[in-house]
């Protein structure tokens, strides 16, 4: 399969993931079955490291990550065969939203190694202008 934009060295517009939750707000079955099919991706893979790290008794949080799980209006679509799969296997576990950037941690780990250490008022700054 030809992929036209990664082919040429285009990328994908950002904002193209709004129509395709638009479209699913207002009823469009396509629209609705790519976001279900991203669900149930998720939750098969969140599933299998749960398993293999024998984790089902644990109380644990489910990190979301990325602009489609946690900037667009697609949970209803995504995030429940998410939810539905942990009630049965994880019940413990729970779904937690990032709400600051992934490199927030990245920038504390690094600021840590160098032995920087921010005030209250930087972090919370950091945190500001890092959120999601």
């Amino acid at each position: 399969m030809k992929y036209e934009f990664l082919d040429h060295g285009l990328k994908v517009p950002v904002d193209l993931v709004q129509v395709l939750f638009d479209a699913a707000h207002e009823g469009d079955a396509t629209a609705i079955s790519l976001l279900e099919r991203q669900g149930e991706e998720l939750a098969i893979s969140a599933r299998t490291i749960i398993d293999r790290l024998g984790m089902h008794g644990e109380t644990f949080p489910v990190v979301l990550t990325g602009s489609i799980l946690t900037r667009a209006k697609g949970e209803p679509w995504t995030v429940r065969p998410l939810r539905e799969m942990l009630s049965q296997c994880a019940p413990l576990a729970r779904i937690v939203k990032l709400d600051v950037e992934p490199v927030f941690g990245a920038l504390l780990e690094a600021m840590d190694a160098a032995g920087h250490v921010l005030t209250p008022d930087q972090l919370n700054e950091l945190r500001r202008q890092l959120a999601i």
